[in-house]
Parts: C-alpha cells; sequence; structure tokens
C-alpha cells in the first residue's frame, strides 16, 4: 500500500503544539500530535522538545497510559 506523506516548512501549527523539534514531522503526524497534546496525554520533555526520532521509555509508555485512562476518553474520540 502506497500512503502519501506531505512534508511541509514551520508554520504556527508547529507553534501550537509547542515542541521546537518537530518540523520535519508530516502534517498527519503533527495532527496527532495536536490532537494529544491538547487533551493533556502527551506532555513532552521540560526542554522543549518531543523528540519524535527517540525511543519510547516504559516509563513514558506507562505515563502515557497512565494519562488516557484518567481522562475522559468518549469525549475525546482517540
Amino acid at each position: 500500500m502506497n500512503t502519501l506523506i506531505m512534508k511541509k516548512e514551520p508554520s504556527q501549527f508547529d507553534k501550537d503544539t509547542k515542541f521546537i523539534d518537530v518540523a520535519l514531522l508530516s502534517l498527519n503526524d503533527l495532527y496527532l500530535l495536536r490532537h494529544a497534546v491538547s487533551r493533556g496525554l502527551i506532555t513532552g520533555y521540560d526542554d522543549g522538545t518531543f523528540k519524535p526520532e527517540g525511543e519510547l521509555t516504559r516509563a513514558e509508555a506507562a505515563a502515557i497510559i497512565q494519562s488516557c485512562l484518567t481522562k475522559n476518553l468518549n469525549t475525546y474520540y482517540l
């Protein structure tokens, strides 16, 4: 299956995610990231990065799962 991945220049959309290292993400990835951040499911790192190419640790995965379980996901349609 072929997938169209659109790359773009940094924009206001990047700034809305508050992360300084997401300029190379596809538009679809940015949309999903912004959605998760706006719902409080992902917060990123203290230095203002998201590290999209980094590996997720067990502790980070547990924090995301805990965020999902403590939110009313029926409201968010994840």
